[in-house]
Parts: C-alpha cells; sequence; structure tokens
C-alpha cells in the first residue's frame, strides 16, 4: 500500500501503566531488563533499525520518548484518582487467564526481576542502573510474585496490587528530551538516522563553543492557587489555627511555656505574616495606596546559596548549612528598601506579581467595608501563594540588559551602600554596615527561595518532579552573578570596615577601677558595692510585705543555717557558743502581709530585684533573653554552701534545633540567696492566691533586670550594655593578658562565651578538672570571687579552711590518696608526705624540681595537692628519670644517686627554702 509521505509518522511502540511493548512485531522494545518504563531514545532507534517498526517516515526517536513518558505518566496519574481506569490499564498488558505468576527477585524502586541473584546483583553495578537504585535498601527479601504478561513483561505483583488502589510505583522520572526537532531527509534510513542522533550527543569539538542557560525558577503564581486566593472567604485563612499549627509544628516544641523561647508556639506564630509598607507604582506607574505584605517562612529546606558547592555530609554534621531566621527584623528592613526600589527603577521585571497581588486586593474589599479588613484578608491569601517569593527570584535571577552590564540586585547594592543625600553631596555608608545591609539581602533571597520550595512542593504532583525541581533551582543558585556580586560586597565591606582604625569602645582602668563601654563609665565605688546595695533595697520592701521584722531578719542573716527543702524549708539559729537556739519554718512563720495600698508596685520591683540578681549579680551575666529562660524556682534552684545555684543556657548558633551550648552553673551570693528564697517561698506563694495581684511572668524578666541595672548601677542603656559593663569587671577582677586584657577561661563562661570569643570580642584588653582535662577553678569559687569585687561581705559558710592557709594539715594528703585511689585504708609514704607540704608551702614562691626514681609515686606529688587544695595551684615540673633531654645531662647513674640522696636528705631534714 502506498503511504502519502505528507501523513504523520507512526509507530506501533505502545505503552501502558506498566511496560512498553511493540504491537507490530509483539516484542518489548528493550531486549534484555526492566521494560515496565519507556526505554530511552537509543535503545527506540535500535529497535526502528532492526525491525522497521514503523509506517511512512522514520520517527523522531526523541520525541517518542518523550510522548512515551507523557503517556505513561498520565495514564498513572488516572488510575491514582480512578480504580476503574487502573483495573483496565492493567488488564491490557496483565490479561486475566493468561498472566502467569512466578518467584523472583525484585528491585522494589524500578521493578527490576531475575530469578538468579548473580544476574539480579548486575541491576545495582550496571551502568543501565538509572534510577540509582540500591541493593542494601530497594532489593527484596527473598523471592516474591512477579507476573509475566503479554510479549513477556515481568512486573512485581504488588507493583500491579497497588496500583488498582491508586498507589503507583514510580522510579525517579528521567528528565524529557530536548523538544527540538531532529530534520532528516526523506531518503535516509533508520539505521543511519539513529547512528546521525548518537553523533549529535557527542562533545563538541574545541572551535565551538556552547553557553549553558541558566536555570529559570517558576516566578508567578499557578492560575488555580491564584483562583482559590482571589475567592477564598473572608478571613477564613486568618482564622483557621488548625492550619497555621499543622504548617508550624517542626518548629514548635508543644512542652514549652515560656512565651520567649523560640521554640514556644506564640513566638512561633508571631512572625508568621509580616506587613510591608508600599508598592508606589502598579502596572502603568499609577501610584497605589501602601498595600503590599509579605511573609519570611519559618519552614525551609537545608540548602546553601551563596557556597560553590551543595553541603556535603560532613558540613551537615557540623550544621553549616542554611537555618531559617528566628529574627526577620533586618530581613524585613531590607525587603522594604528592595521592593521600594524595584518597584522604581524596574517595575516591569515584576509586572506579573504586582498584577496577581492587585488581583487578590480589589477582590477582597468587595467582601469588606473597611479596607483595613480587606488589607488583612488579602495578606492571609497573599502569604500562600507564590507573589512575594516570585518577586525576589524573578530579581535575582535576572539577566543584564546589555554586555558586561548590571541587573537590578546589583544596581540595588551599589543604591543601598550611599546615604541619603545631605544637601549636594553623597556619602558612602560605613563598611561594616555595607557588609551587614547585604548580608541581610542574601539571608532575604535565602528564605525566600525556602519558601518558594514550600510553595512548590503543594503544586507538584510526585515527589520526583518537586526533587528535580528543588536540586535546579539551587545548583543554579549557587553560582548566580546576583549571588557572587552580594558576596562580593559583603568581603569588600569588611575589609573597608578593617581599613579604618578601630575605636575604643570598651576598657577598665586598672589604678581607679572604673569600667567603660560605649563613652559610659561605672566607677568602682558603685560597682563594688553593688550587692549590699542591692541587698539594702530588698530588705526594705521586704520589711514593706512583713510585720515580723526580728524573724525575718534571722532567716536573711547569712550566718544561719538554711535548709532549703520547698514548704519545709528551715533556717536554724546558732547562738555565739555554736548552740542551736530554735529553728524557724520560713513558709509557716515569715507570714507575708499583702495588703498594703501600693502592693502591686511593691511586688513588681522585688521581681525586678530578682531578675537582676539572677542575670548580673550571679557570677557572671547572661544575655536579656537567656533570663527568660531560667527554669522555676520551685524546681530547679538549690542550695549549695549558702549559695543559691541555678543554670542558665546561651541561645547562640542553635542549628537545626541543635544547641551546642552546654548549661552554665550560676551562684547567687549568701545574702541575696536568702532575699529570694524568701521571695519565693512566702511573698509569690501568697500573692498567687489572691485574685487581685498579677505576678509578672518570666517573659518580663528581660524589661525587669534592665530596670533593677538602672536603678543600682546608675546608668540607662539597654541589656546588651549591661552585661558588657559586667564583663568588664570581670575582666579587671581577674585579669589575662593578651596585650589587651581579657579574663580566664572558667570566668569567660559564666558570660556564656567560650574563652577564644571572650578574648577576641570581649577582651579590655578554684579547681576542678574538666571533662578534657583541664585543671580550673569550680564554678562556686569563680562566684565568690564576683562576689566579694560587688561588695559581698564574708560570711560563715564562704571561708574554707585552706584557701589563705600557707600550709594545711598533712591529715588532707592523706584524704586525697584516699579518695584518688577510692580505698580509705591506704597512707601516704613517708616521701609523699614530706613532698607535698614541701611543694605546697604557699610562703615559697621558688620553682621547685622533684627527682624520684620511676613507681615511687611521684604523680601524687602534684596530683595530691590539686586534690586536696582548692584554690591556689603552684606550678611544678617533674622531670623524671626516663626523660631523653635528661638522660643526655645525668647519663651517670652515680650522679643521679647523689641527687636523690641530697633531695631526700633536704626533706628529711624539713627544710622549707632552698
Amino acid at each position: 500500500m502506498d503511504i502519502d509521505s505528507s501523513s504523520p509518522p507512526s509507530h506501533g511502540i505502545v505503552c501502558g501503566i506498566f511496560g512498553v511493548y511493540c504491537s507490530q512485531c509483539n516484542r518489548t522494545v528493550k531486549k534484555t531488563g526492566n521494560s515496565l518504563y519507556p526505554p530511552c531514545w537509543k535503545t527506540i532507534g535500535r529497535h526502528f533499525a532492526d525491525y522497521g517498526c514503523y509506517i511512512g517516515e522514520i520517527p523522531n526517536t526523541r520525541a517518542v520518548e518523550r510522548d512515551l513518558i507523557r503517556s505513561q505518566e498520565a495514564i498513572q496519574e488516572a488510575a491514582k484518582v480512578n480504580p476503574r481506569i487502573a483495573r483496565e490499564k492493567i488488564n491490557e498488558i496483565f490479561p486475566n487467564g493468561s498472566t502467569t505468576v512466578s518467584k523472583a527477585h525484585v528491585c522494589q524502586r524500578c521493578g527490576h526481576s531475575s530469578t538468579r541473584m548473580d544476574v539480579f546483583k548486575k541491576h545495582f553495578l550496571s551502568k543501565s542502573n538509572q534510577y540509582g537504585c540500591q541493593q542494601l535498601t530497594d532489593a527484596s527479601d527473598g523471592k516474591i510474585d512477579v507476573c509475566t504478561g503479554v510479549c513477556g513483561i515481568i512486573c512485581p505483583k504488588h507493583f500491579l496490587e497497588d496500583a488498582e488502589k491508586g498507589i503507583i510505583h514510580s522510579p525517579n522520572k528521567r528528565s524529557r528530551p530536548s523538544a527540538t526537532p531532529i530534520s532528516m531527509p526523506p531518503n535516509i534510513n533508520a539505521s543511519q538516522h539513529f547512528q546521525k542522533e548518537q553523533q549529535q550527543q557527542l562533545p563538541m569539538s574545541n572551535g565551538s563553543s556552547f553557553t549553558q542557560q541558566p536555570f529559570q525558577p517558576i516566578v508567578t503564581t499557578p492560575s488555580t492557587v491564584l483562583d482559590r486566593a482571589i475567592e477564598g472567604s473572608p478571613q477564613k485563612r486568618l482564622n483557621d489555627e488548625a492550619r497555621i499549627d499543622d504548617a508550624l509544628s517542626c518548629f514548635i516544641d508543644p512542652l514549652s511555656t515560656n512565651r520567649g523561647d523560640k521554640s514556644n508556639k506564640e513566638y512561633v506564630k508571631k512572625h508568621r505574616i509580616l506587613v510591608a509598607k508600599a508598592i508606589d507604582e502598579i502596572n502603568s506607574s499609577v501610584t497605589s495606596s501602601e498595600q503590599f505584605f509579605r511573609q519570611l517562612g519559618h519552614r525551609g529546606r537545608l540548602f546553601q546559596v551563596s557556597e560553590p558547592e551543595a553541603p556535603d555530609a560532613e558540613m551537615l554534621v557540623r550544621g553549616k548549612t542554611f537555618v531559617p531566621s528566628a529574627s526577620v527584623d533586618k530581613i524585613v528592613t531590607v525587603w522594604n528598601r528592595f521592593i521600594h526600589f524595584i518597584t522604581r527603577y524596574n517595575p516591569k521585571l515584576i509586572e506579573a506579581q504586582l498584577t496577581e497581588a492587585q488581583r487578590i486586593y480589589f477582590a477582597k474589599l468587595e467582601h469588606h467595608n473597611k479596607e483595613m479588613d480587606a488589607l488583612k484578608d488579602a495578606a492571609a491569601e497573599i502569604v500562600e501563594t507564590n507573589i512575594i517569593f516570585g518577586i525576589v527570584l524573578a530579581a535575582v535571577h535576572e539577566t543584564p540588559q546589555k554586555a558586561n552590564g548590571m541587573n537590578s540586585v546589583e544596581y540595588f547594592l551599589v543604591a543601598s551602600a550611599i546615604n541619603a543625600p545631605v544637601g549636594n553631596r553623597l556619602s558612602f555608608k560605613y563598611g561594616g554596615s555595607i557588609a551587614s545591609d547585604s548580608n541581610n539581602l542574601l539571608r532575604l533571597i535565602r528564605h525566600c527561595a525556602c519558601s518558594h520550595l514550600v510553595r512548590m512542593a503543594e503544586e507538584k504532583t510526585s515527589q520526583d518532579d518537586y526533587m528535580n525541581y528543588a536540586t535546579s533551582l539551587l545548583n543554579g543558585m549557587q553560582n548566580l552573578p546576583s549571588i557572587q556580586s552580594i558576596c562580593g560586597v559583603i568581603r569588600m565591606g569588611k575589609e573597608v570596615a578593617k581599613s579604618k582604625p578601630v575605636s575604643m569602645d570598651k576598657a577598665f582602668d586598672e589604678d581607679t577601677g572604673a569600667v567603660m563601654y560605649n563613652q559610659v563609665i561605672i566607677e568602682k565605688e558603685v560597682w563594688s558595692t553593688a550587692i549590699p546595695r542591692t541587698a539594702e533595697r530588698f530588705v526594705e520592701l521586704l520589711e514593706t510585705v512583713f510585720d515580723c521584722h526580728s524573724l525575718l531578719k534571722d532567716v536573711l542573716n547569712p550566718n544561719n543555717k538554711l535548709v532549703l527543702a520547698g514548704a519545709d524549708t528551715t533556717v536554724t539559729i546558732v547562738d555565739e557558743s555554736g548552740r542551736e537556739e530554735r529553728v524557724i519554718n520560713v513558709v509557716q512563720d515569715i507570714i507575708p502581709n499583702l495588703g498594703g495600698k501600693h502592693i502591686q508596685a511593691t511586688i513588681n520591683e522585688l521581681f525586678s530585684l530578682e531578675q537582676g540578681t539572677l542575670l548580673y549579680l550571679s557570677s557572671g551575666a547572661g544575655r536579656g533573653e537567656e533570663v527568660k529562660g531560667v527554669h522555676p524556682f520551685e524546681t530547679d534552684f538549690q542550695l549549695i554552701f549558702n549559695h543559691l545555684h541555678f543554670q542558665m543556657r546561651s541561645s547562640k548558633a542553635i542549628n537545626h534545633g541543635v544547641n551546642p551550648n552546654g548549661w552554665v552553673d550560676h551562684f547567687v551570693s549568701p545574702s541575696l540567696s536568702r532575699l529570694i528564697v524568701v521571695l519565693n517561698l512566702c511573698v509569690y506563694t501568697a500573692a498567687r492566691q489572691l485574685p487581685n495581684l498579677q505576678l509578672p511572668i518570666q517573659d518580663d524578666a528581660k524589661m525587669a533586670a534592665g530596670d533593677m541595672f538602672r536603678s543600682i548601677f546608675g546608668v540607662s542603656t539597654n541589656t546588651k550594655d549591661y552585661r558588657e559593663f559586667c564583663i568588664q569587671i570581670m575582666n579587671y577582677l581577674a585579669p589575662v593578658s593578651l596585650a589587651k586584657t581579657s579574663t580566664p577561661a572558667e570566668f569567660a563562661r559564666q558570660f556564656h562565651h567560650s574563652s577564644s570569643m571572650h578574648n577576641d570580642a570581649y577582651s579590655s584588653s578554684r579547681f576542678h578538672r574538666r571533662t578534657d582535662g583541664r585543671i580550673e577553678r569550680s564554678p562556686i569559687f569563680v562566684a565568690r570571687k564576683y562576689h566579694a569585687g560587688l561588695g559581698e561581705q564574708p560570711w560563715n559558710d564562704d571561708r574554707v579552711a585552706d584557701i589563705e592557709e600557707d600550709q594545711i594539715p598533712q591529715d588532707m594528703y592523706h584524704k586525697a590518696l584516699q579518695r584518688a585511689l577510692g580505698n580509705s585504708s591506704v597512707r601516704c609514704n613517708t616521701h609523699q608526705l614530706e613532698g607535698c607540704r614541701f611543694l605546697d608551702d604557699h610562703s615559697n614562691n621558688k620553682h621547685v624540681m622533684v627527682f624520684r626514681p620511676p613507681g615511687t609515686g611521684k604523680s601524687f606529688l602534684w596530683n595530691g595537692i590539686l586534690l586536696a587544695r582548692s584554690s591556689i595551684m603552684l606550678h611544678v615540673m617533674v622531670p623524671v628519670s626516663h626523660n631523653s633531654p635528661f638522660n643526655q645531662s645525668f647519663n651517670s647513674s652515680t650522679v643521679l644517686d647523689r641527687i636523690l640522696k641530697e633531695f631526700q636528705k633536704v626533706m628529711n631534714q624539713g627544710m622549707k627554702k632552698g
């Protein structure tokens, strides 16, 4: 039969819900391997060349592959929603009565099967493993049922059963071949045509050049989503609490009761919708009222923009990936500037997004009498679309209009680096400000990319499509000229900032003890009396609340023994001879009178003094936000050696919910500890029973602590500055010289710093063993030094017998050895005891060298001292006889024996100096 050459080409390849075969020759298109999914264009070309299964001109094999992929996707999508279609399509390839069932090893990912294990394993290793199948995760446990249908197509039985239920097993799709048609002379045969197509895939010669077009994201909102936003009922989305909770659930800790906690439900939700200020020009440059809205979503996906490579496993472990910001204030500011600039400089770039926003807003006006109500309703709809994020992505992906030119983002970087003109003069901002603004722009882009991917996840029909889109977007963004320009400006701004002299903003006067931050000075006469003045004000307020002043005085006296036990807390009064006089039950005997006229103001000020004490006077100073996270007094405060103990934790450097910061021990001075105990056990407990009184909540602690610092220290700035003053006080009390002056690591930790951070950023310029082996003073001794510096007087429980003594009782060395060996019966030998007493004499300030043969217990001479002492460490160097440098000097055993004998003689004679 003659075929009209002008008729469209036709072929016999058929694609079903699972399986591809040729209806003309009744063969699978693939000679070996999996035939469930469309083969590549090369395989199709070989089939045409070998069997001639086409009518008219040879079909375009790439077009055939593309059509087969689309056909199978359409069938599978229809089967998901209509079981009848699924059964019909399955019956076409696996008809009842002619389909056989057998056992085989199956790849659960792509459906490949084999009866032989050795052949099956090759599937995961061969080049034809185009879907990335892994034997460890995708191979079936032994042989399972497989069905054999027309043309020998084999499919796992559970694939077919699940398809009837609307569940389609489909591996990651290959990208569709290019839609560009391939011309072919009419007289060329199929084999020559196939060879030509293969040659077109070969690399181009060195004389050719090719510029790959960057990936272009979807920057508009799909019509279905836009229609839903326009037609949505008024206030529907603003009031849908269940939907909001579901969307933000991955950022919320359901157990958190502190509203200042960044994982608290209310804290997360309050950042959900952010309203911006203006669109100055819409479409035809018609001025509109300020009515633009935005949300910077807290949901995100781990990725890096501005990095040359995607994050590897090690980078993910270190947490060095993008994290959605908890605070978006700076991002909101840069967005406000950015949208103003774009609408003035290049409104056509975002014309489509502005039109979509305008359509939603005008639709909402029809449902509301007040414009503000329409504004809120429209905002709730807009944040669910791709409008906001499309604006940013459209600008970031913009191509310059001329060769080696600049796009809108790069012009915005220039404009944002210039100060508002004064008169006729222009000036650039400070380098650090330029770098900070550019970094905030980069953060804005990252947040918008994350939120855009969240929107795309709602639109993509399959995980494969979504992952392909997300990967292409993020890979492309890493090397965009816009991103590179932003990073370049950040680096430039930092270098410009470094090129100028650095002003001194923090210091202390080592002669007068005055501390300074940002040109504000606190004299030593003020900060060195902070604790007694705080205690004095505390007592003044408590005396207005209690009528039993005598009992209150006894309870507040740190020389009387306090046992903290909740409702059974007691204070034991002891006379001068040490005899117990009486016991006071704090809760039952000290009853407050809360009927005064100004009792609410009194409770508020007491709360301020308490929180200021915890934040600034408790052996270091935390950040204002951190005091909001202090745990309840009833459950987490302890009394240790007359000091009230609690813990605070830094929230810096939290990545993906992982907080690398440990809990930091804080100790309140003895005099202030008693006041806080009475406040919590007596005053707060009674106030909770009165409906007319309102106790401050922990969310108010930051502001309350700031009020206390202003009152006691006499300066009025902010909580960050107040912490800086405390840091300078610590640097003065415990200096470590770094050319600039800093403070030791254990003191730095009390301000929730690492030692290196404190040295680098916070310089003004007794012992326990840490897990890393380092010996340092314990937090309670750090607290005592800090309290003494702030004016706390010594109390009975503050004195440790050996702190100020040149020598300690020798029995303490025996106890140290028993503690070290875990054996209460051992005692130091003679040379150990005499050596410890000789080396541990604080009146002897000379360096000492100890010579003893190996195995005679030399190590106890320093370890025993460290265990016996807890305040001051004498640096001791102990060279042993097998040390190679000393072997060179003392290679004569006679000389060594003489030295050891002389040293033993010195110790036996009780000589202390030498």
